[in-house]
């Protein structure tokens, strides 16, 4: 009985074994591509910066036409609405906020 002990023992030890290997092995792993995608994401992070960058220009540009398309367009009306109603729009400058004057008191 002592040999089926002894090799109940060495298997059990035999099993303990490979599993801290298995450990071991999938530490070793993990690290290693942790590594690699660390490393993978230094050389892809310019590319990726430099296309965000492009994008932000983008839309900076875009954004900034339509703001001036609005003002244009906002000027236009506001001078439209100002001949309705019969506004002289001559003796002051063309400044937006001045013409709103104009409207209000032309309503008022």
């Amino acid at each position: 009985m002592p040999e089926v002990r002894d090799a109940a023992i060495e298997t059990g030890r035999t099993l303990w074994l490979a599993g801290l290997g298995l450990a071991g092995a999938a530490y070793q792993a993990a690290t290693e591509t942790f590594d690699t995608l660390v490393a993978r994401g230094r050389r892809e992070e310019p590319k990726t910066r430099a296309a965000a960058q492009r994008v932000v220009r983008q839309v900076r540009t875009r954004a900034t036409g339509l703001a001036n398309d609005a003002t244009r367009l906002s000027k236009r009306k506001l001078g439209q609405a100002l001949d309705a109603l019969g506004v002289d729009q001559s003796p002051r400058p063309k400044n937006v906020f001045h013409r709103l004057g104009d409207l209000t008191e032309a309503l008022l």
